[in-house]
This record gives structure tokens, C-alpha cells and sequence, in this order.
């Protein structure tokens, strides 16, 4: 991401040199728009605090003073929530075999999980010699109810599958995955697990095409870090200047250069 958006912003200063356009990307601007973003003010960018809705603000304002087009009607802001599971306790059985929870990894956005051989999960297996981290993949964007097998020479990957877990959409589908050469009769996993909802923002701003307004190049950064943590020399704030306040700014000076030259 920071090597795409230096080269986007190097691109940007060459063709502004060609153009004589330095008044609009310079350093001055470039400098007063990264330092609030990655002000103490803003505590670190992280998502669904006060500090992340301060920066969608600063970000929407600097677009429409570049003049470019909100995402709707007055409202730069497209906004979506989404949800991060924890989980509070799993238990499982195959044919009448009570499993260790550790061997099992249940992943959901849905509070209370109950299921069943009748439930209408589809049965998956991942095979011994077969690539662990592709079957995963493929089976999660089936976005399908399913129970899976995982064969024991993955031991030391299952427990990766808990990184799955983390913060998502929500959705009415589950994935379990059991490790073990099992193909049971009967099987019961019962899970809970606590919900956090985070209220998110994307800040979009439309520079509209005049021979192909239907088509459109998408200029992005992701403007949130990593908030407040462990102290380094007595600072707890992760200001995130170079992740990504500079990819940030990048994109909001590439606004002003399109709208100012009016060339697209």
C-alpha cells in the first residue's frame, strides 16, 4: 500500500511539473494535511472510536472544499457496520466422542450456534496432502453452512483458523471446522459467542467522467490505524503518519489536481 501511493503521488508531482501545476500538489499542502490526520487529536485512527469519526470528518471536508461530488446527496460518508465475534464456549460431539474445543473452530457472526448431522450443513473433508490454506479459502467463499474435516496432518495449522474470526460482515452462515479423520453418523457442536457491533465509515468523493461517465479509476487509502496501545518513551498514541495518513493525503491532493485541471 505505501509503495503503491508513492508512486501514484510521484506520477502526480512529475505530471504537475510538465503542467506548472505545483501551486496545487506542493509541499506545504501535503505537510498541513498529513499532520492532522496523524495528530495526537485524532488518537490513532483506530476503528469505531471518536478518533476515526474525526478524521472521516476532516477527510469529507477537504473534499468538498476540493469541490469533487459527495458519495450522495450532501453526504461524503458512506457508512456500514460490521461485527467481531468472541467466542464464550464450544462444545462438540461425534458419535457420542466428546471433542476437546481446542479442535474445533466455529466460525460465525451468530450469537448461539446449534448443529446437527440434520441440520443441512453440507459435510466437507481437507484432505492429507491436499493445500490446507487454498481449501480454506474456497470453502469460506462458498459463503455456505458447512462442517469440515480437517485431516490431523494440518495439526499445526488448525489453530490458524481462529484468525477467520475476526472482524466481518454479518451474515447467516457458518463454517465449522473439526480436526480429525472422522466420518461420523452423528454429530452435535453447540457454540456462543459474544457480538461487537462497529459503526464504520468509508469517506467517497466523485470526480464525474465527461466521454465515459460510466466508468470510473478509484483512487484509495485506508485512513484508520491502530489507536492507542503499549507506550513507547511515555507516547501511547500509534499516529499512523506513514500508515496510512500519507496514502490518505496522497488521495485527498490527487482530488484537488483532478478537479482543478478538469481534464478527466
Amino acid at each position: 500500500m505505501k509503495q503503491f501511493f508513492l508512486f501514484i503521488i510521484i506520477i502526480a508531482f512529475n505530471y504537475c511539473h510538465a503542467q506548472k501545476t505545483d501551486a496545487i500538489i506542493n509541499v506545504k499542502e501535503v505537510e498541513r494535511i498529513e499532520r492532522v490526520l496523524a495528530a495526537d487529536e485524532m488518537e490513532g485512527r483506530k476503528t469505531g472510536t471518536p478518533g476515526i469519526d474525526k478524521a472521516a470528518q476532516f477527510i469529507a471536508d477537504e473534499f468538498k472544499k476540493a469541490g469533487v461530488q459527495p458519495f450522495k446527496e450532501n453526504n461524503f460518508l458512506q457508512s456500514f457496520e460490521m461485527v467481531r465475534p468472541k467466542q464464550v464456549s464450544t462444545k462438540a460431539e461425534v458419535d457420542d466422542a466428546e471433542l476437546d474445543p481446542k479442535n474445533v473452530v466455529v466460525v460465525t457472526t451468530q450469537a448461539e450456534v446449534k448443529v446437527n448431522e440434520k441440520s443441512g450443513y453440507e459435510i466437507k473433508y481437507i484432505n492429507a496432502g491436499q493445500n490446507f490454506n487454498t481449501n480454506v479459502q474456497s470453502i469460506m467463499r462458498e459463503k455456505k453452512n458447512a462442517i469440515v474435516f480437517v485431516d490431523t496432518s494440518f495439526t499445526r495449522n488448525f489453530s490458524r483458523l481462529n484468525g477467520l474470526k475476526r472482524q466481518s460482515f454479518k451474515t447467516d452462515n457458518t463454517v465449522v471446522f473439526i480436526l480429525g479423520n472422522y466420518k461420523p453418523k452423528e454429530f452435535t457442536i453447540k457454540a456462543e459467542h459474544t457480538i461487537e457491533q462497529s459503526k464504520l465509515a468509508n469517506v467517497v468523493g466523485i470526480i464525474h467522467g465527461k466521454s465515459k461517465p460510466n466508468e470510473y479509476v478509484i483512487f484509495s487509502a485506508h485512513h484508520d490505524h491502530i489507536g492507542i496501545g503499549k507506550p513507547v518513551n511515555g507516547d501511547s498514541i500509534y499516529n499512523g503518519a506513514n500508515d496510512d495518513a500519507a496514502g490518505t493525503t496522497a488521495v485527498i491532493m490527487l482530488a484537488n489536481y483532478f478537479k482543478t485541471v478538469n481534464n478527466n
